[in-house]
């Protein structure tokens, strides 16, 4: 009776798994946003982004209303930057106002 060493099966199979998981892997995009490079715009880019025309969006820099990167004549954004100025301009509905409003109230009775 041969018996075979099972070390030596565990190992093969080991070796099979990592193989396939290899396989799998090409598949899977890599979606990873932390690795992920940012993603830099051009003015023409960013208005687009924006919905913007591009004049607007160079008076927009002048007045250093929105974030901006200048590399030799250049204008570079972010769109992380891009969307956190669209975030900012966010307007607070009734119903988030009327809640401000009480949360001070209480506030200023306690």
């Amino acid at each position: 009776m041969l018996t075979t060493n099972p070390f030596t099966e565990i190992s093969e199979r080991l070796d099979k798994i990592d193989q396939n998981l290899l396989y799998l892997k090409e598949f899977i995009p890599n979606n990873s946003k932390e690795n992920a490079p940012e993603k830099y715009k051009n003015i023409s880019q960013a208005a687009q982004f924006l919905n913007l025309a591009v004049p607007t969006l160079y008076t927009m820099v002048s007045k250093k209303q929105i974030k901006f990167y200048k590399r030799t004549k250049r204008l570079y954004f972010l769109e992380s930057d891009l969307l956190e100025f669209i975030r900012i301009g966010k307007k607070k509905s009734i119903s988030e106002i009327e809640e401000e409003v009480d949360n001070n109230l209480n506030k200023e009775r306690k």
